[in-house]
């Protein structure tokens, strides 16, 4: 079955989770989980910086295995239409990606504001210190929310084929949001449900969050609704005042 790729390239504690349960219930989609796809093909172009490359550079054998990467990641996976979850906005994820595999991708980005992004990771966190897990969320070079920030942020800059969706918009109205998704990405009808959700899992393998500093990936299967953050119960007011007004795409 030749299947085609789409990518799911927005910030963590959006939706990601809840959306990839509901689209998977169409035998023809499936919303991976947070994908290796993009990490293994930037180590295996990395090894063109190493010495041991540079000194018998041989590009053709390299980029026939990163291509071949992409072509058969999801051989097993038994759908025509996957999104793919990864920071491929990255501009040198991107680069690569238009290069071996898809010059013209689209892309889903789900958004929320930082303050409640950051709240919510502190509200599903097992220990440590409220600050310096911003910190490390939000470290430049190794921090799991920064880079997908950065990603996000190029995909809208660049102007990139790609659909926002609002995460108040996803858990308010989720059966227009869905309908949304359906006619960007031009795919085959279904009649969907919204309640008794399962638990996301993807090719029979579910997410084990006991191995994380965070309880991230369990949703409700009984109701899609928000749950209000007082943000004031994981920010004092400087934090708040400097958090209120950033805007990841500037």
């Amino acid at each position: 079955m030749k299947k085609k790729l789409y990518y799911l390239a927005g910030l963590p504690r959006t939706g990601n989770t809840l959306l990839g349960s509901i689209l998977n219930q169409n035998p023809k989609i499936k919303v991976s989980p947070n994908s290796l796809l993009c990490e293994l093909v930037w180590r295996i172009y990395s090894i063109k910086d190493s010495k041991l490359f540079l000194n018998i550079p041989d590009h053709k054998t390299v980029d026939n295995l990163i291509t071949k990467m992409f072509e058969h990641y999801y051989d097993n996976t038994d759908a025509e239409f996957i999104f793919e979850r990864g920071p491929w906005g990255i501009p040198k994820n991107l680069e690569i990606l238009k290069k071996y595999f898809e010059p013209n991708p689209k892309f889903l980005i789900l958004n929320r504001p930082i303050v409640e992004v950051l709240a919510s990771f502190l509200r599903v966190k097992k220990a440590g210190d409220n600050q310096q897990i911003v910190k490390n969320l939000m470290d430049d070079k190794t921090g799991k929310l920064k880079q997908d920030i950065i990603s996000a942020r190029n995909i809208v800059k660049t102007e990139q084929s790609f659909l926002k969706i609002e995460y108040n918009d996803l858990v308010n109205d989720i059966k227009k949001t869905i309908e949304e998704i359906y006619k960007f990405f031009d795919l085959p009808k279904f009649e969907h449900k919204y309640t008794n959700l399962e638990q996301l899992s993807y090719n029979n393998v579910a997410y084990d969050d006991s191995i994380m500093e965070f309880d991230l990936h369990t949703i409700r299967t009984n109701k899609i609704e928000k749950i209000n953050l007082n943000l004031e119960d994981y920010f004092n007011k400087e934090v708040l005042e400097k958090l209120k007004d950033y805007n990841i795409y500037e």
